[in-house]
């Protein structure tokens, strides 16, 4: 039952979310996903549903000034909750040593900031399908939450304190090299400010984005004045870091593959976005035998008649980024679908 959870919250929330979505495409935003692992070495999927609420978005205007004679920016904003988690589900016979079993609460509070103008050429207001060359500029500032919702003890070879305190003392009875990360109910929580930039160049045809090239980057800090509240405390600030920085780049393509007849009209087809992206975060506070670097590429390929959903192939290295599991590495490849709030939204003018 555990194993199909997973797929039934992305599908659900696909529901939702292409009925709601019926304003402006959303873009830099979080994606959806469930993945496979191999080797899976006793995990056997991770997904992470990620479908966010619009509380305020003024977004519709955002590309109108791209068919105005003289090139202009243009701006849009939106404010954005996103009630997101992470879920890994791992074999039976090695529950009980694999790192980790509980699942990643990843909410945040998202305000992006917009701007887009014309690069060169002139159009003709009227005329939409003139090709045209664009430049997009996003600003995003989080504030987010991340915990495992456990309340263990840091480290294995600590217990709680008899007083009932909560906090946490040496385990006299622990055995040798004990002194690692609790990852059975070991408590990982935090608060964060994310700040990130993006800059994407986007060459559109017949009113759609044909082929498009963006730059993004930023950093998460975890601030030690948040403790109170559940944010980082120094011993995990000691092998997690309080300040993690982050880059990527992503290469877009519009595909437009024909429908096979009927009875396979259902197969993917029609127009489609093949993404390719690479993404690299520093950890310049890390566990021993923890690489500095930890790297994501991405390569997918998401269909329009299914509002997004399509197929997906992830290559991660380093650091495992699931809570616990960060005095780990994990390198491996992943392979399942994806959901891409982006959609094709033909150029307009006011």
């Amino acid at each position: 039952m555990i194993r199909s959870l997973a797929p039934r919250l992305v599908a659900a929330g696909l529901i939702i979310v292409s009925a709601r979505l019926s304003a402006q495409s959303a873009i830099f935003l979080d994606r959806s996903y469930a993945v496979r692992m191999s080797p899976d070495r006793g995990l056997l999927y991770e997904a992470v549903p990620a479908f966010p609420l619009f509380l305020n978005n003024r977004t519709a205007g955002l590309y109108s000034s791209l068919l105005e004679p003289t090139p202009r920016w243009s701006t849009g904003g939106m404010l954005v909750l996103t009630p997101m988690f992470r879920i890994r589900q791992v074999e039976e016979k090695e529950s009980a040593s694999q790192p980790v079993r509980m699942p990643s609460f990843m909410p945040k509070l998202t305000a992006q900031f917009l701007a887009a103008r014309r690069i060169g050429g002139t159009v003709r207001r009227a005329a939409a399908e003139t090709p045209l060359s664009a430049m997009i500029v996003g600003l995003d500032l989080s504030f987010g939450h991340y915990s495992n919702g456990q309340a263990g003890c840091f480290r294995a070879n600590q217990r709680p304190k008899p007083d009932g305190s909560g906090d946490c003392e040496v385990d006299p009875t622990a055995g040798p090299g004990a002194d690692t990360l609790n990852t059975v109910d070991g408590s990982f929580s935090t608060w964060y400010f994310r700040g990130q930039t993006h800059l994407r160049f986007a060459h559109y045809r017949d009113s759609l984005p044909l082929v498009a090239f963006t730059l993004s980057g930023g950093a998460d800090w975890h601030p030690a004045f948040l403790e109170p509240i559940g944010g980082m405390d120094t011993a995990l600030a000691a092998v997690y870091g309080r300040l993690r920085p982050f880059a990527g780049a992503e290469l877009m393509r519009q595909s437009e593959w024909p429908c096979a007849p009927a009875p396979l009209s259902w197969l993917p087809c029609g127009l489609g976005r093949v993404r390719a992206s690479v993404n690299v975060e520093y950890i310049g506070t890390h566990p021993p035998r923890v690489s500095n670097v930890a790297t994501t590429s991405e390569l997918a390929w998401t269909f329009r008649r299914y509002a997004g959903l399509g197929a997906l192939v992830r290559l991660h290295t380093g650091q495992d980024y699931y809570n616990m599991a960060l005095g780990h590495e994990l390198n491996v490849f992943q392979y399942g679908v994806t959901f891409d709030l982006e959609r094709f939204d033909p150029l307009r003018s006011r």
